[in-house]
């Protein structure tokens, strides 16, 4: 299962339900260099040069938060994600 690009609604096919945006089922794929955050982006049989715009990092919680008696916040489950900003070159 995968997500629609353009919308992010769990695609059911090879066209999104939610916005209409058509698959040829070719995936969707990245390669990017470690060097210096550059790649190539596949996806609909275009291939995209992009480079890493903006990346933020935010906890997700999970069963319980709360803080320490020092103030420290204190996730239990949480997970980390991480959310990419892609640029065209």
């Amino acid at each position: 299962m995968t997500n629609c690009v353009n919308c992010g609604a769990v695609l059911h096919g090879n066209k999104c339900e939610y916005c209409g945006t058509e698959y040829n089922g070719t995936g969707i794929t990245a390669d990017f260099s470690e060097e210096d955050c550059t790649g190539v982006l596949s996806f609909g049989g275009k291939e995209y040069d992009v480079y890493i715009g903006h990346m933020e990092a935010q906890y997700v919680c999970g069963a319980n938060i709360g803080r320490t008696p020092d103030g420290k916040l204190h996730i239990v489950h949480g997970q980390l994600k991480h959310k990419f900003t892609l640029i065209e070159v």
